[in-house]
């Protein structure tokens, strides 16, 4: 394991226990959250699950990736997770090797 996938899978861990503390379908609570953003971030591009792709191109961040995107999937404002529209279809697609795969 790297440096930089041991930084990946902490943060990733880190990020799936604050999904499971938080309260992201409260409005008023993302409301909050999202005001909180730097004004230097561009909101209309990246989210978390942008974020979160890149950690399933190693074998040894896959597992914990996959385990937060499946706990965003639950979330449904968007604003935080994938502002774009592309959020389920790319879910969708992520999911298909994995259903391949326990299909045999």
């Amino acid at each position: 394991m790297t440096v930089v996938e041991s930084e990946f899978t902490a943060a990733v861990k880190l990020l799936t226990v604050l999904l499971g503390k938080l309260d992201l379908e409260n409005p008023e609570f993302v409301e909050s959250v999202l005001a909180q953003r730097p004004e230097s971030w561009d909101s209309g591009i990246y989210g978390l699950q942008t974020s979160l792709l890149s950690g399933l191109r190693s074998a040894t961040t896959m597992v914990s990736t996959f385990t937060a995107l499946q706990q965003l999937t639950r979330i449904a404002d968007s604003r935080l997770i994938e502002p774009t529209d592309r959020r389920l279809c790319d879910l969708f697609a992520l999911s298909l090797p994995w259903c391949l795969h326990s299909y045999d």
